[in-house]
């Protein structure tokens, strides 16, 4: 998860807790992440294909994948004009990608680049479906953060612990005193620490299905 931006990929998965709320992390954990957009630019990366503008929305399938929709009311279907299509010997030229631009309902500016969008409508009439598959997406902050990296990874796994935290446990106080009162505390390992002279990788413990992987 990157802090100066959140991207997604299908192997391994990406995103940004500062961007996105605890329900869309677990949406994407359970790979039914969504976004809604009214503004959905495909800029063509040459002249020989038209751009591509309007609502539409970004779910993950279920295997994972991001797919896209965008609906064009102004740009007319050309069944001969697909990028990456007919290129000799199955290379596809750099022109033939697009980048996607989203903007969601809660205003966050989402990028992704390398784009191979198909299209389809009623031929002679303005109307154009765009879909297609997102490898990668990004959601730059505009916050001024460290980089950093966060990842979610499902699964079972071994991690030595080698850090102590502290548990405190209090109790409600009386009326009229301070809302709570500490009768105790206690140390746990529940986190591992790697620091290393340009990286800090912090591990904890969570209670949630996946663990939690920070790096900063």
């Amino acid at each position: 998860m990157q802090r100066r931006g959140c991207g997604f990929d299908s192997h391994p998965l990406h995103s940004n807790l500062a961007v996105l709320s605890p329900s869309e992390v677990d949406d994407l954990q359970s790979r039914s992440f969504r976004i809604h957009s009214l503004d959905i630019h495909l800029e063509a990366g040459s002249t020989r294909f038209p751009s591509y503008r309007g609502p539409g929305s970004i779910r993950q399938n279920e295997q994972g994948t991001l797919r896209f929709e965008l609906f064009d009311q102004t740009q007319e279907a050309d069944p001969t004009r697909q990028p990456g299509t007919g290129a000799p010997g199955g290379l596809i030229p750099e022109g033939d990608y697009y980048r996607l631009t989203a903007v969601d309902l809660s205003g966050r500016r989402w990028t992704a680049d390398r784009v191979l969008p198909q299209h389809g409508g009623r031929l002679g009439e303005p109307g154009v479906v765009c879909f297609g598959t997102i490898q990668e997406m990004q959601c730059p902050e505009q916050e001024n953060l460290p980089p950093g990296l966060r990842l979610f990874i499902p699964g079972s796994f071994e991690i030595p612990a080698n850090h102590l935290t502290k548990l405190t446990r209090t109790r409600s106080a009386l009326a009229g005193s301070a809302p709570e009162v500490e009768v105790g505390w206690s140390s746990v390992i529940d986190t591992w620490i790697l620091d290393l002279a340009r990286l800090k990788i912090i591990i904890e413990v969570s209670k949630r299905i996946f663990g939690r992987h920070y790096a900063a």
